[in-house]
């Protein structure tokens, strides 16, 4: 489903007969986050496009891979590339721009199943419940060793639908991801289901533009689009993106009441 109408808004913002610098960003196929076509599509191209133009920019997106991505704005070819996590190792070779959008991991379960709420602090604390897992995930490991019992699916579409037809307690993903999932395909059941804080504890992270330190004016034109992200935020536009392609439940990101306490350093990245 095209989601491209954000955009198109902007477009009719701007004054009559302005024009556009044009900036090469490069990204690479994503669902849904970012989509391959003609124009691109997904959440954060449209953040992405949305932020240009706020900054009176163009992103002329090309769609690489991820490695020739990072060669190519490391050597000043392009601008930017997108969505990046910060790493220590792509520290020393890019600039970031502001986050594009927060991901986080978190838990899944179905609002009849606790009515009166729950409070998950421990790892130990899911050991009576049935939990999910797709077999691979970086939290499996963990929720073996606090000896809790795991059902495995092969994949998360699948996952989705036992929590949903009442055969999970919780389900731990990725929070864009997981209401993504639940949007296409039971969109009529998306307000039947809540999220706390993850044990595991999988941290907020940001997803970022990576960006050049050859190309020309590329440290004016980060701090340009930052500012521009900034304002899009205030005004709530790129929640309402989010929201738009099904990444958050309906009325934006719900703040979790109580935050999980880690048992101690859990990932192994």
């Amino acid at each position: 489903m095209r989601k491209g109408w954000w955009g198109l808004l902007l477009a009719l913002a701007l004054p009559v007969g302005a024009a556009l610098t044009e900036v090469p960003v490069a990204t690479g196929e994503w669902a849904p986050f970012v989509v391959q076509g003609s124009p691109p599509g997904g959440a954060f191209v449209e953040i992405v496009r949305a932020t240009f133009r706020e900054a009176g920019l163009e992103p002329r997106f090309q769609f690489l891979s991820w490695p020739l991505c990072e060669a190519l704005v490391e050597k000043g070819q392009i601008f930017a590339a997108f969505p990046y996590i910060k790493t220590p190792e792509r520290l020393q070779r890019f600039d970031y721009s502001a986050s594009l959008a927060e991901t986080q991991s978190v838990l899944f379960y179905r609002k009849s199943t606790f009515p009166q709420g729950l409070e998950i602090r421990r790892l130990i604390d899911l050991q009576p419940y049935r939990v999910g897992a797709v077999p691979g995930e970086w939290y499996v490991e963990p929720l073996l060793r606090a000896e809790v019992a795991v059902d495995y699916s092969s994949t998360y579409e699948q996952a989705v639908a036992k929590l949903l037809a009442g055969r999970l307690d919780f389900l731990p993903m990725n929070e864009l991801r997981g209401w993504y999932y639940i949007h296409q395909r039971h969109a009529e059941q998306a307000d039947l289901i809540a999220t706390l804080p993850n044990p595991l504890g999988d941290q907020l992270r940001g997803n970022h533009l990576i960006v050049s330190r050859r190309y020309p004016e590329s440290d004016s034109l980060r701090r340009r689009l930052d500012a521009a992200l900034e304002r899009l935020k205030r005004s709530g536009a790129i929640e309402r993106i989010l929201t738009d392609y099904g990444l958050l439940p309906k009325g934006g990101r719900r703040k979790p009441v109580q935050p999980a306490i880690v048992p101690g350093p859990l990932r192994a990245d």
